[in-house]
């Protein structure tokens, strides 16, 4: 089954075996009939006519009608701290659902942070006490967004075991020190600087 929907994955094929799961991965559909301006999303309604008729199994993919040099995006947030930005929240699947998407963060003094997302009858709520922290617990929970930028692209696995050891850098912290391969090469723009 092909159609539009307002969220969910593009031009990728999902094995669908209930209605719920439709309703999970491409999101709810709108009134009927859209309008010239809101043309009516066509994947949710058909997939909950196979499923009421009997179907079980469904191979669905969500297209957009774009002309070929445009891309659909997903929603972004920034969350910031006091002096900078501390990461960036981007909703999983490009498309119109995200609008709905309420966040709400609240940062006590000396107490945990907590980041509450709200779509809908869903609600994820995230707690942690660093920003770092917080990013993680996101990248590894969230069905609505993912987390990045804090301070470097996120590790949702445990890390290798051919990594270096953590070395202390004092006052507790603790922090990886990678070894990098010295060149034998001065480029000749750096030679007269010296």
């Amino acid at each position: 089954m092909v159609g539009t929907a307002n969220r969910g994955p593009l031009n990728e094929v999902r094995i669908l075996g209930s209605y719920s799961e439709a309703l999970d991965t491409f999101g709810n559909y709108d009134r009927w009939p859209g309008t010239e301006a809101a043309p009516a999303l066509t994947l949710t309604r058909a997939l909950e006519q196979i499923f009421r008729g009997g179907g079980s199994t469904v191979y669905a993919v969500r297209v957009a009608n774009l002309p070929a040099d445009q891309e659909v995006k997903s929603m972004s947030w920034t969350v910031a701290g006091a002096a900078a930005d501390l990461f960036k929240l981007t909703a999983t699947s490009p498309g119109t659902w995200a609008n709905g998407i309420v966040a709400k963060l609240s940062a006590p003094e000396n107490k945990p942070v907590t980041l509450e997302l709200v779509l809908g009858r869903l609600k994820e709520t995230f707690t942690a006490a660093t920003a770092g922290a917080l990013v993680k617990e996101i990248a590894s929970g969230s069905r609505l967004v993912t987390a990045s930028g804090w301070p470097r692209p996120i590790r949702t696995r445990s890390p290798r075991p051919s990594l270096p050891p953590r070395r202390p850098i004092g006052a507790g912290r603790t922090a990886l020190r990678p070894r990098r391969p010295k060149s034998p090469r001065v480029s000749t723009c750096c030679r007269n600087n010296r």
